[in-house]
């Protein structure tokens, strides 16, 4: 029985951890990728705190998620690139939803243009 346990673990893996109830904070969470990361989560019982520039996307995303799922959501317009932005979104968070369990840092910015066509500043974005 425990070669058995051993053999099926290395093909099945480790259980799934139970994160039904806890608070997930998804940067870049209006569009796209970090959207589809929100569904999952709040198909799997977790409230989600949507952060992105995308305030009409944000606000659409977090409707859906009502909708859908049932879960606590809530959009926060903020930049991540900024101390003082980031300070005041955790302030927010824990104030109208609580403490963050889950991190998700999505954000990002991808120009439409080849490396060599960027400035010094664009690729500063890129990497912010």
């Amino acid at each position: 029985p425990i070669l058995v346990k051993y053999v099926v673990g290395l093909f099945v893996g480790p259980p799934k951890k139970d994160i039904r109830g806890q608070l997930a904070l998804v940067t870049g969470g209006s569009n796209g990728l970090g959207r589809e990361i929100c569904f999952q989560l709040a198909r799997n019982g977790c409230h989600v705190a949507v952060v992105d520039l995308d305030a009409v996307n944000g606000e659409k995303t977090v409707q859906d998620l009502h909708q859908q799922y049932g879960v606590k959501a809530k959009f926060y317009k903020a930049d991540i690139s900024s101390y003082e932005s980031v300070q005041e979104l955790r302030k927010s968070v824990e104030s109208s939803l609580g403490q963050v369990d889950i991190l998700v840092n999505n954000a990002g910015v991808l120009p439409l243009m080849s490396v060599r066509e960027g400035t010094p500043e664009d690729l500063k974005k890129v990497l912010e």
